[in-house]
């Protein structure tokens, strides 16, 4: 079965400022091509005063997760099916960022994509998180045609 290649914006203008009152930062988004469930993706952003690579991006946490993991730690996440990867330092400057998206964890509709400002430890203590900002969010994906 033959593939096709589908883009599609997950923040197009704008941006998102993370900093101690905004350590977590979720944009919904809904894919109008289901992705072939079997094939990874990549999320493709501009990010800007990045300094610790323990700030990072899950995808798809549930509402509950959402919750109970508010203040989770880098360490805790990096084990868990929602978590996509780490932000990559960066300068004062928007920097081109791709992140690769594990297979399955793309879903038909509607999807969640989590932003997650943490110190350089990669807790979540306010007073102590790192101020970035995030602008032009896209997710490049397959179908099945």
């Amino acid at each position: 079965m033959a593939q096709q290649l589908w883009w599609q914006s997950i923040l197009s203008s704008g941006q998102r400022e993370l900093d101690d009152s905004h350590k977590n930062n979720f944009v919904d988004f809904a894919l109008p091509v289901p992705p072939v469930e079997a094939a990874s993706a990549l999320l493709i952003l501009a990010a800007k005063n990045i300094s610790s690579e323990k700030n990072f991006l899950t995808l798809n946490m549930t509402q509950s997760q959402a919750v109970e993991f508010d203040d989770m730690s880098h360490a805790f996440a990096k084990n868990k099916s929602f978590f996509v990867n780490e932000f990559f330092s960066t300068g004062s400057k928007y920097t081109v960022q791709i992140h690769r998206v594990k297979p399955g964890q793309l879903k038909s509709g509607a999807n969640n994509l989590g932003i997650h400002a943490r110190d350089n430890n990669g807790d979540a203590i306010v007073g102590n998180i790192e101020n970035f900002e995030v602008a032009r969010i896209f997710v490049l994906y397959t179908t099945s045609a």
